[in-house]
Formats: C-alpha cells, sequence, structure tokens
C-alpha cells in the first residue's frame, strides 16, 4: 500500500466521511506525513505548510489569464523548494 492510499484510507476519508471540513482532512493528512517523515519540528512545518498550501491554494478555475498561471506555478515551486529546505536543513 502506498503511503497516499494509507493517509487517504486512514486519515482523510474518515475524517472528512464524519462532517469535517475537507480542507481541514487535508491538513491533518499532510500533518501526519509530516510525523510519518521523521517526527523533526521541520518536517512537522513542512507537513503543516503542505496541507494548508493544498487546502487553500487557489483552484486553477480562479486563475483565468494566463500570467496568473504563470505566477502561481512560480510560487508553487518557490515555496515547495523553502519548505523541502526547511525539512531537511534548517533543524
Amino acid at each position: 500500500m502506498s503511503m497516499a492510499r494509507f493517509v487517504m484510507q486512514y486519515f482523510f476519508l474518515p475524517l472528512n466521511l464524519r462532517g469535517v471540513n475537507a480542507r481541514l482532512a487535508t491538513a491533518v493528512a499532510f500533518f501526519y506525513m509530516g510525523l510519518w517523515h521523521e517526527a523533526k519540528p521541520g518536517y512537522i512545518i513542512w507537513g503543516l505548510a503542505h496541507g494548508a498550501l493544498m487546502a487553500f491554494a487557489p483552484k486553477s478555475a480562479d486563475l483565468t489569464s494566463g500570467a496568473a498561471r504563470v505566477a502561481n506555478r512560480v510560487a508553487t515551486l518557490s515555496l515547495v523548494v523553502l519548505l523541502s529546505y526547511v525539512a531537511n536543513y534548517a533543524f
């Protein structure tokens, strides 16, 4: 079983089916992924930040102009690189 399937089956779906908002369930699932990687502050921050980004990022339908899509991709890549640095080297 892959990690994504495990988290979906045992964290996201049970929370979502019990009435927890999908955004909060996403944040909890990513927090668990951060803990699973290693229970260090860097990975906890990594999990919480990725969960927040996945839960609250603008949907692609909200990005109608080409410039907005390019800016969104640059911002996403920058944040992923920054969070990877935090998880692996900052703490």
